[in-house]
């Protein structure tokens, strides 16, 4: 099964809302990076597993949901 990325985002993200992203990741079985690619800079992104529509679209949407809950604007 292939991966489904999704919520990418470039820049800073401060620790607090690392930690309240991986929170969401968790809950939601998915995971949660955030890095420094070379040659791009900082990026973020989650991954789960690749269902297909609907269901990628919902999950996407779900973290969404959970992450605007928290407080968190991606």
């Amino acid at each position: 099964m292939n991966c489904f990325l999704f919520g990418v985002r470039r820049g800073w993200i401060e620790e607090s809302e690392v930690q309240m992203y991986e929170a969401v990741a968790e809950k939601h079985d998915v995971d949660f990076y955030y890095c420094n690619m070379p040659g791009e800079g900082l990026k973020s992104w989650f991954s789960g597993p690749n269902m297909g529509d609907p269901f990628d679209r919902r999950l996407a949407d779900a973290v969404q949901h959970d992450l605007r809950k928290a407080g968190v604007t991606q």
